[in-house]
């Protein structure tokens, strides 16, 4: 695992400034992670499309049908839920273990841009920080 060292800055700004770097070059239009309770660790909103307490509303929703599907223990789990809106925007909904705790990662993607790698650059960044810094 990766410890995050701080110089001037807290655990939170350090995170933070990592996703507003993969944020700009995936040219994402909101980033938001949340713990497992719902409640945001990271609100990084750019053009305002998806404002952070719809992005909640969304997570605390789907979590419901994830639930479902996540109950069967010898099947598959639901890493990843997808929404596309009819304005071709990507409302891309993750679901990790990150911060050693599961997070869910909501990424609003405007319509054309690829997205993949830089959201898997998000995930394999926080699966690699350790909280106790």
């Amino acid at each position: 695992m990766l410890k995050k060292k701080m110089s001037n800055g807290s655990f939170q700004q350090a995170i933070e400034e990592e996703f507003v770097k993969i944020m700009n070059l995936g040219n994402f239009e909101s980033v938001y992670l949340f713990s497992e309770e719902g409640l945001p660790i990271i609100e990084l909103c750019g053009r305002g499309i998806v404002m952070a307490d719809e992005a909640s509303e969304i997570v605390l929703s789907m979590s419901g049908a994830v639930g479902v599907l996540n109950e069967n223990e010898s099947g598959p789990h639901v890493r990843e839920v997808l929404l596309l809106t009819d304005d071709r925007r990507k409302i891309d909904i993750r679901y990790f273990r990150g911060l050693e705790q599961p997070v869910t990662l909501v990424l609003v993607i405007p319509p054309g841009k690829t997205y993949r790698s830089h959201a898997n650059r998000m995930i394999r960044f926080l699966s690699r920080v350790e909280t106790n810094v």
